[in-house]
């Protein structure tokens, strides 16, 4: 309790303690990313046309891992997959088929096992300066 307090004080006696608002750039419309998962095989990613794929390994189910925890990992891999493709200081729209990644990315909450990814997706977001747009394809 004392390092809260001592933290606490540090922060109060700073010139700004707040948060800038930044308006994100539009979307842009020249990057098309979806993602897409199966409990029989694994999740898959498309990429401006070009599309990558991880096979699930035998046993991958269990402890919290799941559908809902599958569908969140391909996000993570669809921002390291911008990443790695030197793809970065813009807005991108990911489209997933999963209601609950979507609205969960909208809300920027997550529950259950998938807020490892979740956090890890958004400081990968924020390290690389994106801006995440998300959005539901029909099955």
């Amino acid at each position: 309790m004392k390092e809260d307090l001592e933290w606490w004080l540090e922060q109060l006696q700073l010139l700004f303690l707040g948060l800038h608002i930044i308006k994100p750039p539009a979307i842009d419309t020249s990057i098309s990313l979806y993602v897409d998962t199966s409990t029989l095989w694994g999740i898959g990613l498309i990429l401006n046309n070009k599309w990558l794929a991880w096979q699930f390994k035998e046993g991958w189910q269990g402890d919290g891992q799941h559908i809902g925890w599958a569908e969140m990992f391909a996000i993570k891999l669809a921002i390291l997959t911008l990443i790695s493709s030197r793809i970065h200081h813009t807005h991108i729209r990911i489209y997933s088929d999963n209601q609950g990644v979507v609205r969960a990315l909208h809300a920027c909450y997550s529950r259950g096992k998938e807020p490892e990814c979740f956090s890890l997706s958004y400081c990968l977001l924020h390290a690389a300066t994106f801006y995440l747009a998300v959005g539901r394809v029909d099955s």
